[in-house]
């Protein structure tokens, strides 16, 4: 970030040795404190546009203070004796950040004190006041979506997600920037969708984005097979994607279910076949040279005798129905 930029010119018989500045918070303070910025540099450039690839490195100060000045002394003095070239004092912001909300992010101020510019051949330069109106203030910008809060299902114990209910753990996204700060005014919304794997997510996949953060409430998965993997992608306007690890959607039983019936072939009048009497069987039966009419599954023999040729003469009956009937042909 440029806070500073002076133009001067030297006959080659002075040498710049360092430059002082001082940073302040606002005349409404914002909290910014010194560990907001890490370090001020100066670089000598031939514009008054900073570029770091092809400005030259003067100086870095690493113990910068907030209301009191801080000097940025060359790395070894400079003297020049043509051109007129600029002096561009850049702040680098600590990578590490804490966002605030409009009105309330940190902010500072760039004054100097008369005389602030140090030579060899004494002190030069006007005094600088700090005004609000010139303020720098630190922004957190999202580049990117990070998955901080992973879909998980304690009730999936032989996987990641159990199929066809609520996500026990539900996902939550933040949008950072490169250092992983969080930028707490993102708009719009993210969008969750399946990246990969054959299984299909349902409820709410948008959630607006609320302090930098977007909470999803109701997800599900649900798979055709136990232990498919997927994996699920984040997605939201100007920010790159985020995606999960490999999850797998865990078929937890909660029923049974009786995938075929019970039957058996030949059996007229149902499905299967029993030790008990078939109350639809209605054929003739023989028995001996008698035959008579079933009932009800019965065939009752009232007036059958048997004259034996001797005493205790062992002997079998043998019942036999009709093949055309309407009960088949029984054995």
């Amino acid at each position: 970030m440029l806070v500073y930029e002076v133009r001067l010119v030297n006959g080659g018989q002075s040498s710049l040795q360092a430059i002082a500045l001082t940073l302040s918070d606002l005349g409404s303070p914002t909290g910014i404190a010194a560990g907001a910025i890490s370090q001020l540099s100066i670089y000598k450039s031939d514009d008054a546009v900073f570029d770091a690839q092809t400005d030259s490195l003067a100086g870095t100060q690493t113990v910068v203070n907030i209301e009191a000045p801080t000097t940025i002394a060359l790395t070894a003095p400079l003297t020049w004796s043509s051109g007129f070239p600029y002096f561009l004092i850049v702040a680098t912001l600590n990578p590490i950040h804490t966002d605030e909300p409009t009105g309330s992010k940190d902010a500072f101020r760039v004054s100097s004190a008369s005389g602030a510019i140090q030579t060899s051949s004494g002190n030069i330069g006007n005094a600088i006041t700090a005004d609000d109106t010139n303020r720098h203030t630190i922004y957190v910008v999202a580049t990117q979506i990070a998955l901080v809060t992973p879909p998980a299902d304690g009730s999936a114990t032989h996987g990641d997600i159990a199929s066809g209910q609520p996500f026990a753990t539900q996902p939550v996204l933040e949008a950072r920037d490169a250092n992983g700060n969080i930028d707490v005014e993102t708009s719009g919304s993210a969008t969750i969708a399946v990246q990969s794997g054959s299984v299909s997510l349902s409820e709410t996949t948008a959630q607006s984005w609320s302090n930098g953060r977007a909470i999803f409430t109701d997800l599900a998965i649900a798979s055709t097979s136990d232990g498919t993997a997927f994996t699920l992608q984040a997605s939201a306007s100007r920010l790159a994607s985020g995606t999960t690890s490999s999850l797998t959607c865990n078929v937890v039983a909660s029923q049974l279910v009786f995938a075929q019936d019970a039957s058996q072939a030949g059996v007229p009048h149902g499905d299967v076949l029993s030790g008990v009497v078939d109350l639809h069987f209605q054929d003739q039966v023989t028995l001996t040279t008698a035959t008579i009419q079933a009932q009800n599954g019965q065939a009752a023999f009232t007036d059958l005798a048997y004259i034996a040729t001797a005493d205790q003469e062992i002997f079998q009956l043998q019942a036999d129905d009709e093949t055309s009937g309407s009960g088949g042909d029984l054995a």
